[in-house]
């Protein structure tokens, strides 16, 4: 059991902040978490720090401008006859006032040593180069009840090194206090919700759900909410509308182990293999390629597109398009961790 100490400080923002669930967090089964922090195969901080539990400089894939990216999806779509509805319902406005967010480096208050490892390197590095992605507020009458934000500067691999603090944007999911003027777009949110009712009552019964009235659900809440799951549910629902499963996913071993849990799940049918039946070779260039993307155990490390050793690459990509500028800043602010 986790003392009340650990939940609320660890893990239950650790969850909050992977599964979007909020105030809902208490209600996320414990395996959640466990799957997060040791399943090579789905978890987002594995393998685990045995002195801070996760590390703070996890490897990361670095995807390219993703608006450019579903536009260009949407386009070929759009050619193809398909008709992409976006913004097309807003049902509340959320009013946001007062103060924004302070961020600071304190000496006085950083832990050299934990459990007797020095910890001198990395807090050295942190000085300069600590960008937390995101934050948590809690509220002291009750902790578990979490509100999530997170630092889009420092998110988004597109936008320089260096920004002033004051002119970084922030994406928060929660009714927070901002001043009007700082305000850029609003949009209306669900909070998903990972308790034992949406695995008993929603994603049991999606696959008698599929095709009536003409009508496939493609989301990530049919299963867990991951980026990942919704790219999957959608091939899925094309796959069970008629589509093929493309070639190249179907020889790239970490796709290939993914999708065939997910179809059964989500509509009841096993997936028969067509491109690597008896262990047929790859026929194509592409295919060759996809091959390679996955390494590893059970095909867990990705070296396909978006992998990269270049710091700032897409950063760099983005300045060469027009579409974002070079260090606003020289540096981190004395006494504080960013510019």
């Amino acid at each position: 059991m986790f003392s009340e100490e650990f939940t609320n400080s660890v893990a239950l923002p650790m969850t909050a902040l992977f599964l979007a669930t909020g105030s809902a967090t208490p209600e996320v089964p414990a395996i959640m978490l466990e799957r997060l922090c040791t399943s090579p195969l789905y978890a987002m901080w594995c393998p685990t720090d045995k002195n801070t539990l996760v590390g703070h400089r996890p490897p990361m894939i670095v995807f390219p401008n993703f608006f450019e990216f579903y536009e260009t999806w949407r386009k070929d779509l759009v050619s193809r006859g398909v008709t992409v509805r976006l913004s097309t319902e807003l049902t509340e406005v959320v009013l946001r006032n007062k103060h924004g967010v302070a961020n600071f480096y304190r000496e006085d208050l950083a832990v050299e040593k934990l459990d007797g490892v020095d910890q001198t390197s990395r807090l050295s590095f942190s000085v300069d180069n600590y960008r937390p992605m995101y934050y948590i507020k809690m509220y002291p009458e009750d902790k578990s009840k979490l509100e999530i934000c997170s630092d889009a500067t420092n998110y988004q691999c597109q936008l320089p090194e260096n920004v002033p603090f004051e002119q970084h944007a922030f994406q928060t999911i929660y009714l927070n206090e901002i001043r009007e003027n700082r305000i850029i777009r609003r949009e209306w949110w669900h909070q998903p919700c990972h308790s034992y009712t949406h695995y008993l009552f929603v994603v049991a019964w999606m696959m008698f759900l599929q095709a009536k009235n003409h009508t496939r659900f493609a989301v990530a809440s049919t299963l867990v909410n991951a980026h990942e799951v919704a790219v999957i549910s959608g091939i899925a629902a094309a796959v069970d509308i008629g589509a093929e499963y493309p070639e190249d996913l179907e020889n790239d071993g970490f796709a290939f182990l993914c999708f065939p849990l997910y179809y059964p799940l989500a509509y009841g049918m096993w997936y028969r293999r067509k491109y690597t039946k008896n262990l047929r070779q790859p026929t194509t260039k592409a295919t060759k390629e996809g091959s390679s993307w996955a390494s590893g155990l059970h095909s867990s490390v990705y070296k396909g597109p978006s992998v990269t050793m270049v710091e700032r690459l897409t950063s760099g990509e983005e300045v060469n398009k027009s579409r974002s500028a070079r260090n606003l800043a020289k540096g981190s602010v004395p006494g504080r961790s960013q510019s």
